[in-house]
């Protein structure tokens, strides 16, 4: 009986090692080199056409310049043998020069792809929010109903957000002042149950007309326009609004909105931005939405 490795009872008997596994590595070896001699001899026979093609393709595929390093001899030297053309450095180059548009073509579907899921993506966040501040619109006509002032505001979109167009003539604010009629103050008390209930920051944004007499009581347009701002924003924080969601910003006659004789009217406003939370650009599609939908401006 043999003294080697013995077979414990109810146990398999162990295979037998192969001492010859060497052979399929080296056999791997041999393959990998005879590929490699022939992609040598392949490029060895140069088409400059095609070579350059080459180039090109594989240059766009990885998205930037792949420079070559070739001259007019060629690999070989020009003793004749590089002059002898041979079928297989031309089918190496043509199998080159189609892999690289291959490569190229999946490359700009990829990024087609991307772009596009990307724009849905936006779109989808433009129209959530749109859909959101369309609940908002309808809510604060509502209240104005209630109160008998439905053509108080006018409701617009822009990248901003859902814009509330107040006209302070007769509404707001009195003729060259800043201090809050009793009928702004009514048109603020329907606006503001609904947006204290937003977690959107606001901004309130004061314009003066085109006129050409100057305000009695401060030194510019800029002053006044900016006053009425600020005077919407405490009456809304009075009202509950917190004071770090809002801002007041003026900006005198420099964006009518109205031209004409219209315009001495209606640019004197104020208008309450219920700002946007989308990215910049989610937000650009935020009036493309309304538009399509038939509520840019309303």
């Amino acid at each position: 009986m043999s003294h080697g490795r013995r077979r414990k009872r109810g146990q398999e008997e162990e295979a037998p090692e192969n001492h010859e596994r060497w052979l399929l590595t080296y056999a791997d070896m041999i393959t990998l080199l005879m590929v490699l001699f022939i992609v040598m001899y392949a490029i060895s026979v140069v088409d400059k056409q095609k070579f350059a093609a080459l180039a090109s393709g594989l240059s766009t595929g990885f998205g930037r310049p792949v420079q070559v390093l070739q001259n007019d001899d060629g690999i070989l030297s020009q003793d004749g043998s590089n002059q002898q053309s041979t079928q297989l450095g031309v089918v190496g180059l043509d199998v080159g020069v189609k892999m690289s548009k291959a490569v190229q073509r999946q490359a700009q579907n990829v990024i087609t792809k991307q772009a596009q899921a990307r724009e849905a993506m936006r779109k989808a966040e433009a129209q959530a929010q749109y859909d959101t501040f369309e609940q908002v619109r309808k809510e604060i006509r509502k209240a104005l109903a209630r109160k008998g002032l439905q053509k108080a505001i006018d409701f617009s979109y822009d990248e901003r957000g859902l814009v509330l167009n107040i006209v302070t003539d007769k509404v707001l604010f009195p003729a060259q002042l800043a201090v809050l009629q009793p009928a702004g103050r009514r048109v603020l008390d329907a606006v503001t149950p609904v947006v204290r209930t937003l977690p959107n920051d606001v901004v309130v944004v004061g314009h003066t007309n085109q006129a050409s007499a100057r305000p009695t009581h401060y030194p510019s347009e800029w002053e006044l326009s900016t006053a009425r701002a600020s005077s919407v924003v405490r009456y809304l924080i009075a009202r509950g609004l917190a004071a770090t969601r809002l801002s007041a910003v003026g900006f005198a006659d420099q964006r009518p909105r109205y031209s004409g004789r219209a315009g001495i009217v209606k640019n004197r406003r104020v208008e309450i931005v219920i700002a946007s939370t989308l990215g910049p650009e989610s937000k650009a599609l935020l009036t493309q939405v309304a538009r399509e939908a038939g509520s840019a401006t309303r």
